[in-house]
């Protein structure tokens, strides 16, 4: 048998539904933070400046401002560090030990109670939480500052 090697040529176009501002967008400058930041503040814009010489060099995963500003420190970060996916998380809305409210949404019907977080949690993020009135362990999703919903 004998094989033969065809020559194959291969263009790179955009995706197709792509938005041209993503086709052609420029990357965004390394921003650094221009100051200390608590474990749990919230990131404005007047906490980053643009990277400068002098900072340590930008490394791989680090975040533009636009995927840093108006989230919550994970941990505290220093003056000048670059920030990446690990030192960032959504602002807390449920505190460890806070009273909540349990909702079980199922179709039409909506059952709500009183509980207490066990973990401090995000929008959207897991939270644990003791039903007073029958003490037992519940798992949910913060949907909102005082308010979780669990599964039905």
């Amino acid at each position: 048998m004998r094989f033969g090697l065809a020559r194959l040529t291969v263009a790179l176009l955009p995706l197709v539904g792509a938005p041209a501002a993503a086709q052609s967008a420029a990357p965004a400058a390394p921003v650094v933070l221009a100051q200390p930041v608590a474990a749990g503040a919230v990131i404005s814009a007047d906490d980053l400046r643009v990277w400068d010489t002098g900072d340590p060099p930008p490394m791989r995963g680090a975040l533009a401002a636009a995927n840093i500003v108006g989230r919550a420190a994970a941990r505290r970060l220093a003056a000048g560090a670059v920030v990446r996916e690990g030192d960032v998380r959504a602002p807390q809305v449920i505190q460890r030990g806070e009273p909540v409210t349990l909702v079980l949404r199922s179709g039409a019907l909506t059952i709500s109670t009183q509980g207490q977080a066990l973990n401090a949690a995000g929008l959207g993020e897991p939270v644990r939480v003791i039903c007073d009135s029958t003490k037992r362990t519940l798992s949910g999703r913060a949907e909102a500052p005082g308010r979780v919903v669990v599964a039905g």
